[in-house]
């Protein structure tokens, strides 16, 4: 079964048991950023859109620019902020015009935002989400025990490779300074169809390990196709997470890592990454 099913089929169930309880059930997005392009010209507007959906790789909503946290552009020489930003339709466009060929890396988070739910609903809500490890794991313990409710705060980082011009220097390994982010072991767009992409899970800049992570293609246009399945996948020892690529084009992955910051008080800190495989 799919994420994306999973989510179908327990967003109802849970909304139904939400309205028969009185209380309002709140779902989340996953936050990722889409090239506009297959690569960009030097000197060029770039536009990267910044997306919020369960469906990659459109958007069910634009996201407010007040929720802008941080977005950077980063080469060889540093990181540049980012803010030339509208809105178009369900997206959040970003635009900029990178000097020189090579590669670069944009980088975003959000502000974070905060909800009460009862420990059944967040651990519910970790299910549907994709974090049904960190569930089991935090119901298997005495966190929850004699709490009517907690606080759940949710933190989101996306990144994106792209290619400037011809050539030039690479940064697919750099990292981003995000809390939590997929580093590259090499670079996606050299791989080619059957190849497998190796990315480090980092967290506050250490490795993390045995962490579940999902991996998707584009859902088909057509809403009344089915998606390729999601490549459900675990960061090993190492922190390091292979992705075997199926086949070229835009490829993301994505994970959820969860945090008990203090007593009845849980974060989840997301990270995705969006790569092209082959140019």
């Amino acid at each position: 079964m799919t994420r994306r099913l999973r989510r179908f089929i327990y967003a109802g169930a849970i909304a139904m048991a939400g309205l028969a309880a009185g209380t309002p059930i709140l779902f989340a997005h996953d936050f990722f950023l889409v090239p506009g392009a297959l690569s960009f010209s030097s000197g060029k507007d770039m536009e990267i859109l910044a997306q919020s959906s369960s469906r990659f790789p459109t958007s069910a909503g634009a996201i407010a620019f007040a929720r802008i946290a941080r977005a950077v552009m980063i080469d060889t020489k540093g990181s540049t902020p980012l803010t030339d930003m509208s809105h178009r339709g369900t997206s959040l466009v970003i635009r900029s015009r990178p000097a020189g060929n090579g590669q670069r890396i944009v980088a975003v988070d959000l502000v974070s935002r905060s909800a009460r739910q009862t420990p059944a609903e967040l651990l519910r809500w970790l299910a549907l989400e994709g974090a049904a490890d960190a569930a089991r794991h935090i119901e298997s313990g005495t966190a929850l025990q004699g709490l009517d409710s907690v606080t759940r705060t949710d933190i989101k980082h996306a990144k994106t490779i792209i290619d400037v011009g011809r050539g030039g220097a690479r940064t697919f390994s750099r990292s981003s300074a995000q809390t939590i982010e997929f580093i590259p072991l090499s670079d996606p767009s050299a791989l080619r169809a059957g190849d497998t992409l190796r990315a480090r899970l980092e967290y506050k800049g250490a490795p993390l390990p045995a962490i579940s992570i999902h991996a998707s293609v584009p859902a088909p246009e057509d809403t009344t196709q089915k998606g390729e399945p999601d490549l459900e996948l675990v960061s090993d020892r190492a922190g390091v997470v292979a992705v075997p690529v199926r086949k070229t084009g835009l490829w993301l992955v994505r994970t959820i890592h969860v945090v008990e910051a203090s007593r009845g008080s849980w974060e989840t800190h997301w990270a995705s990454l969006v790569f092209r495989a082959g140019r």
